[in-house]
Protein backbone atom coordinates (compact mmCIF):
# COMPACT_ATOMS: atom_id res chain seq x y z
CA UNK A 1 0.00 0.00 0.00
CA UNK A 2 1.19 3.48 -0.93
CA UNK A 3 1.27 6.65 1.13
CA UNK A 4 1.25 9.75 -1.06
CA UNK A 5 3.17 12.60 0.59
CA UNK A 6 2.50 16.21 -0.38
CA UNK A 7 4.86 19.18 -0.13
CA UNK A 8 3.63 20.36 3.26
CA UNK A 9 4.73 17.06 4.75
CA UNK A 10 7.87 16.53 2.69
CA UNK A 11 9.46 19.83 3.71
CA UNK A 12 9.17 18.75 7.35
CA UNK A 13 11.73 16.06 6.49
CA UNK A 14 14.21 18.72 5.37
CA UNK A 15 13.46 21.66 7.66
CA UNK A 16 13.00 21.64 11.42
CA UNK A 17 9.32 22.54 11.72
CA UNK A 18 6.45 21.66 14.02
CA UNK A 19 5.87 17.90 13.85
CA UNK A 20 9.12 17.20 11.94
CA UNK A 21 10.29 14.76 14.61
CA UNK A 22 7.02 12.81 14.55
CA UNK A 23 7.02 12.61 10.77
CA UNK A 24 10.66 11.53 10.61
CA UNK A 25 10.00 8.86 13.23
CA UNK A 26 7.03 7.57 11.19
CA UNK A 27 9.03 7.53 7.94
CA UNK A 28 11.92 5.68 9.57
CA UNK A 29 9.82 3.23 11.60
CA UNK A 30 8.43 0.48 9.44
CA UNK A 31 9.56 1.57 6.03
CA UNK A 32 6.23 2.82 4.72
CA UNK A 33 5.98 2.84 0.91
CA UNK A 34 5.93 6.57 0.23
CA UNK A 35 5.42 8.19 -3.15
CA UNK A 36 5.88 11.79 -4.19
CA UNK A 37 4.87 13.54 -7.38
CA UNK A 38 6.68 15.85 -9.75
CA UNK A 39 4.59 18.60 -8.19
CA UNK A 40 6.28 17.95 -4.83
CA UNK A 41 9.66 18.25 -6.55
CA UNK A 42 8.81 21.62 -8.06
CA UNK A 43 7.16 23.06 -4.95
CA UNK A 44 9.89 21.92 -2.58
CA UNK A 45 12.79 23.01 -4.75
CA UNK A 46 11.15 26.43 -5.11
CA UNK A 47 10.88 26.64 -1.32
CA UNK A 48 14.47 25.44 -0.88
CA UNK A 49 15.81 28.03 -3.31
CA UNK A 50 14.32 30.79 -1.16
CA UNK A 51 16.11 29.36 1.89
CA UNK A 52 19.58 28.96 0.42
CA UNK A 53 21.94 26.66 -1.47
CA UNK A 54 22.48 24.18 1.38
CA UNK A 55 18.73 23.61 1.73
CA UNK A 56 18.57 22.96 -2.04
CA UNK A 57 21.24 20.28 -1.68
CA UNK A 58 19.43 18.70 1.27
CA UNK A 59 16.08 18.85 -0.52
CA UNK A 60 17.47 17.17 -3.66
CA UNK A 61 19.02 14.42 -1.56
CA UNK A 62 15.77 13.80 0.31
CA UNK A 63 13.72 13.82 -2.91
CA UNK A 64 15.98 11.17 -4.42
CA UNK A 65 15.13 8.72 -1.64
CA UNK A 66 11.44 8.37 -2.58
CA UNK A 67 9.47 6.85 -5.44
CA UNK A 68 8.14 9.38 -7.92
CA UNK A 69 4.70 9.48 -9.56
CA UNK A 70 4.71 10.97 -13.04
CA UNK A 71 1.87 13.38 -13.61
CA UNK A 72 0.34 12.23 -16.88
CA UNK A 73 -2.35 13.99 -18.91
CA UNK A 74 -5.12 12.16 -17.07
CA UNK A 75 -3.96 13.51 -13.69
CA UNK A 76 -3.86 17.06 -15.07
CA UNK A 77 -7.34 16.66 -16.53
CA UNK A 78 -8.72 15.27 -13.23
CA UNK A 79 -7.24 18.22 -11.37
CA UNK A 80 -9.09 20.61 -13.62
CA UNK A 81 -12.43 18.92 -13.02
CA UNK A 82 -12.24 17.52 -9.49
CA UNK A 83 -14.60 18.67 -6.77
CA UNK A 84 -14.93 20.74 -4.75
CA UNK A 85 -14.71 23.58 -7.26
CA UNK A 86 -13.26 25.81 -4.54
CA UNK A 87 -10.16 23.58 -4.17
CA UNK A 88 -7.00 25.44 -5.13
CA UNK A 89 -5.08 24.24 -8.17
CA UNK A 90 -2.07 22.75 -6.39
CA UNK A 91 -4.27 20.93 -3.88
CA UNK A 92 -6.40 19.63 -6.74
CA UNK A 93 -3.24 18.32 -8.40
CA UNK A 94 -2.09 16.60 -5.19
CA UNK A 95 -5.53 15.05 -4.74
CA UNK A 96 -5.57 13.86 -8.35
CA UNK A 97 -2.15 12.25 -7.97
CA UNK A 98 -3.33 10.49 -4.80
CA UNK A 99 -6.48 9.25 -6.52
CA UNK A 100 -4.38 7.94 -9.42
CA UNK A 101 -3.03 5.19 -7.12
CA UNK A 102 -6.55 3.76 -6.91
CA UNK A 103 -6.91 0.80 -4.55
CA UNK A 104 -3.16 0.88 -3.83
CA UNK A 105 -3.46 4.18 -1.93
CA UNK A 106 -3.38 3.73 1.83
CA UNK A 107 -3.21 7.39 2.83
CA UNK A 108 -2.22 10.92 1.98
CA UNK A 109 0.43 12.38 4.25
CA UNK A 110 -0.25 16.08 4.55
CA UNK A 111 -0.41 18.94 7.02
CA UNK A 112 -2.46 21.11 4.66
CA UNK A 113 -5.96 21.87 5.92
CA UNK A 114 -7.64 22.26 2.51
CA UNK A 115 -6.09 19.09 1.12
CA UNK A 116 -7.06 17.23 4.29
CA UNK A 117 -10.68 18.32 3.88
CA UNK A 118 -10.72 17.30 0.21
CA UNK A 119 -9.17 13.90 0.97
CA UNK A 120 -11.71 13.30 3.71
CA UNK A 121 -14.54 14.13 1.29
CA UNK A 122 -13.20 11.43 -1.04
CA UNK A 123 -12.85 8.90 1.77
CA UNK A 124 -9.05 9.00 1.68
CA UNK A 125 -7.28 8.40 4.98
CA UNK A 126 -5.06 11.31 5.98
CA UNK A 127 -1.91 10.94 8.06
CA UNK A 128 -0.25 13.86 9.78
CA UNK A 129 2.04 12.47 12.50
CA UNK A 130 2.23 14.87 15.45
Amino acid sequence: MIHYMDSSAFMKLVLREDHSDALITWVESGSPDIALSELVVAECLRTARRLGPQIVVETRAALASFRMRTMNAEIWRWAGEIDPHSLRTLDALHLSVALSFGAHLESVVTYDKRLTEACTAYGIRVLAPV
